[in-house]
């Protein structure tokens, strides 16, 4: 894997991995979630989890907003993976996440899952959406 060389001042041993170099540590939110995994209180792909007065605000907005509590929320889901993800600026956004959600959730199988997973892959190196 390419890196990058040291700044000026900088040790040689200062070099890091390119791609590694710019993502830093995990935050405590992702760690939480990973946690959370491992409780069992979240899944691996599932519908992504809102702020909760964002549930409130969505769930009045768009009818079928409630239906993708049926299963635990996911650190990966089918809408983050389709590209609706980052700010929601209008209604129609948020409706298009909760139709994938809820895709998700009406044809759900393992195969679909880890095909989710390894599409989340790409995204871990640069996302223009990301938020």
């Amino acid at each position: 894997m390419p890196t990058v060389g040291p700044r000026v001042g900088q040790a040689a041993s200062a070099q890091k991995p390119e791609i590694v170099g710019r993502r830093g540590p995990p935050t405590s939110a992702q760690i939480e979630a990973k946690l959370a995994v491992l409780k069992g209180e979240m899944s691996v792909v599932g519908p992504r989890p809102h702020a909760l007065s964002h549930d409130a605000q969505w769930a009045k907005s768009v009818s079928t907003y409630g239906e993708r509590f049926r299963v635990r929320p996911g650190l990966r889901g089918r809408a983050q993976v389709l590209g609706h993800r980052g700010e929601v600026t209008c209604v129609e956004a948020i409706a298009a996440r909760v139709a994938a959600d809820n895709t998700y959730i009406e044809t759900w199988s393992f195969a679909g899952d880890l095909m989710l997973i390894l599409r989340t892959v790409p995204l871990l190196f640069g996302d223009a959406q990301a938020f």
